[in-house]
């Protein structure tokens, strides 16, 4: 496992320094990420998530239970935690889920069934975790590489997400998110690979070789994904940044 740096800077009208999960030495430790500057940055929000399909096979209740349960416990939930069953209109699911103080884990394990004769029914099984911190950002770090170990062990190879939100004060300027946005690519030694800016869109792809893994868009190799939005109620500007892409509404 590579030794990770994760920074989030102060999100401020003219600098933000961003260096996420960037390789530092050639040692297999994991450092922890760095906390940003309250005074200039707010409401931190960072979530991990994974949503993979894991097969078609057949699976009792006993044995979906177990499974949802130890992957709470792969993560350090040993119990107190709610669990609902539910049939829906093409199968059904379970869900396990747990909220403390500042985070909360949600994990979903989803049957889809189809009927295609009188006598056969292929099922699909589809696994989402999703796990959410408050003022946090380290516990991201951590946690994905956690999930990360679970799913391996279990036979996935797909990493999980992770997903850092923040607010600062107004409406910035297109300038001011350029000047933003080049500063989180030069700390990341990475390049832009596509961008998609208007009135009311501005998202940045990129890609740098300190950033584990990738994902194509339209073909480009990518594993940073950056993007403003506004809140006109709040009047803030929040910055949303991902790794690889940001898969949330925004």
């Amino acid at each position: 496992m590579n030794k990770l740096l994760l920074n989030i800077a102060a999100i401020m009208a003219a600098v933000v320094v961003i260096n996420c999960f960037v390789k530092v030495d050639n040692t297999d430790e994991v450092a922890l990420a760095r906390v940003l500057d309250e005074d200039m940055y707010y409401d931190v929000e960072s979530n991990v998530e994974s949503a993979i399909y894991i097969g078609n096979q057949y699976m009792n209740d006993d044995e979906r239970k177990e499974m949802l349960v130890n992957i709470a416990e792969g993560l350090g939930i040993k119990g107190d935690y709610d669990m609902v069953s539910e049939n829906t209109d093409t199968g059904r699911t379970l869900i396990l889920s747990k909220k403390a103080k500042s985070a909360s884990t949600y994990i979903k394990l989803t049957t889809v069934e189809r009927q295609v004769s009188n006598s056969q029914i292929l099922l699909s099984q589809y696994l989402y975790i999703r796990m959410e911190f408050e003022g946090s950002p380290e516990s991201a770090v951590y946690y994905k590489e956690k999930l990360d170990g679970i799913l391996k062990k279990m036979g996935y190879n797909e990493n999980s997400s992770v997903n850092y939100t923040g607010k600062c004060a107004g409406n910035l300027s297109k300038t001011q998110k350029n000047k933003i946005t080049s500063d989180i690519i030069r700390n990341l030694n990475g390049k832009e690979t596509d961008r998609v800016c208007t009135d009311d869109i501005y998202t940045v792809y990129g890609y740098s070789e300190y950033i584990p893994g990738e994902v194509r868009v339209d073909g480009r190799k990518t594993n940073f994904n950056l993007a403003f939005s506004y809140d006109e109620n709040e009047n803030v500007t929040i910055l949303h940044i991902s790794a690889p892409i940001i898969t949330a509404d925004y």
